[in-house]
């Protein structure tokens, strides 16, 4: 087909021009080499499968893997990476991992910071047995929020920055390479920034044409933070647990009737039109598979 002046052969040559074509993500000096796609693992029961595709994916050119504590995935990470780099665990991998808040009072905010990152090493395998090892690629705070109590914004606010100093140590130490948010809009980015010694280098938003934050993703790449997209086709699970705070509900864009019309016309599959959409952004989506 032709689009302009561009031929388009086949359906893989359509997703490669748009990933050729995509806007250039935001670019820091803390900032990693990122892969424009990378791959998501929440709600991966299948343990296995999860490995399979991590390492399927590090072949194929895909080094961003996202994971999270309560995603329950971070030892099928390891296995993944230890399986595509020969059992060494020296691969071109980038795991993107995000820690949680809780109120000041249940834990304090430094010692939460290092206990979760130290875990999610040890779970990825990242860990040696003096204690030393691989860096963590990227710690993310996963939420603004406490999760175990509702706290003020002024309670919350301090803890981020208790949180925020105790995740710079780690980066001085060794542990941690690059720092990270994730679902934090553009005012609470700002006050982040405005301390941060060592500044976040991705904000890991929910991004679709189903929910759609382009202003945000434009205030971040004017920040020099990269915008990492999840649920590109939709399916937030934020939608499934907390239906209140998702207006749009949970909407699967894989069976979009506009969605499935581009691909019949382009002849590609529905996914790589989201994903290309993101791409087209300036969103590097991080689509769930646990299919290798």
């Amino acid at each position: 087909r032709v689009r302009g002046a561009v031929i388009i052969k086949s359906p893989m040559h359509f997703i490669w021009i748009l990933m050729a074509t995509a806007k250039n993500v935001a670019h820091s000096p803390f900032l990693p080499v990122l892969s424009k796609i990378g791959l998501g693992s929440a709600e991966s029961p299948d343990g296995v499968a999860m490995a399979e595709a991590v390492e399927a994916a590090l072949r194929n050119g895909i080094f961003l893997v996202d994971t999270a504590q309560n995603y329950g995935s971070e030892a099928a990470i390891g296995r993944g990476i230890d399986a595509a780099a020969g059992g060494t665990r020296q691969s071109d991998a980038i795991v993107l991992a995000k820690v949680d808040l809780a109120s000041a009072s249940a834990e304090c905010p430094a010692a939460r910071m290092r206990r979760q990152v130290h875990r999610t090493r040890s779970n990825l395998g990242f860990l040696d047995g003096s204690g030393g090892g691989r860096p963590l690629d990227i710690a993310a705070l996963h939420w603004p929020i406490c999760l175990d109590v509702p706290e003020g914004e002024e309670a919350a606010a301090a803890v981020r920055k208790r949180a925020w100093r105790a995740l710079e140590s780690l980066v001085d130490e060794g542990c941690v390479r690059s720092l990270g948010v994730s679902n934090f809009d553009e005012k609470m980015l700002d006050e982040v920034l405005a301390y941060a010694r060592i500044p976040p280098v991705v904000n890991e938003i929910e991004f679709s044409p189903a929910c759609l934050q382009t202003e945000l993703v434009r205030k971040c790449a004017a920040r020099n933070v990269a915008a990492v997209g999840y649920s590109p086709y939709g399916n937030c699970w934020l939608s499934k647990y907390y239906p209140a705070f998702v207006p749009w509900g949970r909407t699967n864009l894989l069976g979009h009737d506009a969605v499935l019309e581009i691909a019949g016309e382009l002849r590609c599959t529905a996914a790589q039109v989201l994903l290309a959409w993101s791409l087209r952004h300036g969103v590097i989506p991080i689509p769930k598979s646990t299919r290798a």
